[in-house]
């Protein structure tokens, strides 16, 4: 259960960083990883500039300094100041217990000071130093002066970042949510399979590779850091007839602890409900059956020490659903 939690964790996180991907060109992998965290200077191309993210081995476009900093903002990653200061800056001084090792692991990362107002810094993957993103402006400047110039069939061999639109919180919220109050938004699946009512400040995002699966958040990027949430909605069909005790977990570790169990109905469908503390996370699952081979889950999953008024919106959530049993 420990490793399918940080499975789950790492691509719920990976998910605050990049909304929904989808393939465009076949990757020349060994390329892009021998650039990954570069910043790319296309000298073919009137020196647009683009960004190489590690963690996916994607290029994104960074356009206009205003354009440039929100998404290196947006891709960040938080950090606390102890192990920002671990990091050589390369404004000059030694680093607070310098730790190489980070700074590699960290090498061509934004990283996102959480404690302190949340300043970005960019881990050169040359030096292993950190750099001060500043304003937008200084941003942009600094990403050309330590940017690669790269040949435009150079660049063609690394895939470029493409966002479908029917993805993004822009378009479901345009296309599938209505206001309720002034702070809560109501979804309808396209399919009608079922409805719900969500705080409206929160985003909402579905995946390309997970179609049946919706993801609703208040996190800019990383909700452990950040001490926020994420809930995801995900219908689950299954080959043969089945009943809810099937999908029910025994632990065996002595790090997660089972805080409640319970059976109760929503929408006069019988459901289930646990909830779980991790060493770094609080998790609570609702798994409703719909008919004999389908099953809605949503899972809220939130920072171990902020977790409580997350319940709150999960079981507002839970309550307003609205179910089908197609």
């Amino acid at each position: 259960m420990k490793t399918k939690f940080k499975i789950l964790l790492l691509l719920l996180i990976l998910a605050l960083i990049s909304s929904a991907w989808a393939d465009n060109l076949l990757a020349d992998n060994t390329l892009a990883q021998k650039l990954k965290g570069r910043i790319l200077l296309q000298v073919e191309d009137k020196g647009q500039a683009w960004y190489v993210f590690p963690l996916d081995l994607k290029r994104y476009y960074l356009g206009r300094p205003a354009d440039a900093f929100n998404l290196m903002k947006n891709l960040g990653l938080g950090i606390t100041n102890n192990d920002l200061n671990k990091i050589p800056s390369a404004e000059g001084g030694a680093a607070d217990g310098a730790n190489m090792t980070l700074a590699k692991n960290l090498a061509g990362q934004i990283l996102i000071q959480v404690e302190d107002s949340g300043r970005a810094w960019y881990v050169n993957p040359t030096d292993l130093k950190r750099y001060y993103l500043g304003r937008p402006a200084d941003a942009f400047n600094l990403m050309r002066q330590l940017g690669l110039g790269i040949t435009n069939g150079n660049l063609a061999k690394i895939d470029p970042l493409v966002v479908k639109p029917e993805n993004t919180n822009a378009y479901l919220t345009k296309n599938y949510t209505t206001p309720k109050t002034a702070d809560t938004r109501t979804y309808r699946d396209a399919g009608n399979l079922y409805s719900f009512d969500y705080p409206a400040g929160w985003q909402i995002k579905k995946f390309p590779n997970s179609p049946n699966e919706l993801q609703l958040t208040n996190a800019e990027r990383d909700f452990i850091a950040e001490k926020k949430a994420v809930i995801t909605i995900h219908k689950i069909t299954v080959n043969e007839a089945a009943e809810l005790g099937k999908f029910k977990i025994a632990l065996n570790n002595n790090k997660i602890t089972k805080l409640n169990e319970r059976n109760f109905t929503v929408a006069d469908k019988e459901a289930f409900e646990t909830a779980y503390l991790y060493p770094l996370a609080f998790q609570k699952t609702g798994l409703i059956q719909l008919n004999e081979k389908n099953f809605l889950r949503v899972s809220l999953t939130a920072a171990k020490n902020n977790y409580s008024s997350y319940e709150n919106v999960y079981d507002k959530l839970i309550r307003s659903l609205s179910l089908n049993g197609d």
